[in-house]
């Protein structure tokens, strides 16, 4: 993976904020298709039941393969905890997607996803209470030195 996009927001999504959300990710999916000339960008939604329908529809206009979060988890055991399987889901997306990947969120999944970005262990993160923007934008991406950066944070 190149780059990891977050889309957070703060509740699945409802009517009054929906287009604001759907705005925010055809704006992010132009912006990438245009700058860095990838036409293949993978869609994963992890929010709510709101978001995961307007992601399908959308998936479809702006030629975005919508993929099953499902599809990602490696477990064959019993789940142990909600952060231990996002975690093995995300090791999973970064060996098997070779482009940039946008995932959208509810807020309270922000941190796990950043912590793991950063290999960060998890007491380091798992209290982390971050402030974000209603609907906000996030890119970690991995510098010319191979290290995982975030790149922008909150963005509105």
């Amino acid at each position: 993976m190149k780059e990891l996009i977050i889309v957070n927001s703060k509740v699945d999504t409802n009517q009054i904020l929906l287009p604001e959300w759907e705005s925010r990710l055809k704006n992010i999916s132009n912006n990438i298709k245009k700058y860095t000339g990838e036409n293949y960008v993978s869609l994963y939604n992890i929010g709510g039941e709101h978001m995961y329908n307007t992601a399908d529809r959308l998936s479809t206009e702006l030629e975005l393969p919508l993929k099953k979060w499902d599809e990602c988890s490696t477990y064959s055991q019993p789940k142990n905890s909600h952060q231990h399987e996002l975690h093995d889901s995300m090791d999973r997306l970064y060996q098997t997607e070779k482009s940039t990947v946008i995932v959208t969120i509810l807020n309270q999944q922000l941190s796990d996803l950043i912590g793991w970005w950063l290999k960060l262990p998890y007491g380091l993160w798992s209290n982390w209470e971050l402030v974000t923007e209603q609907i906000g934008f996030h890119v970690l991406n991995i510098n010319k030195s191979g290290d995982r950066t975030i790149y922008k944070f909150n963005e509105s």
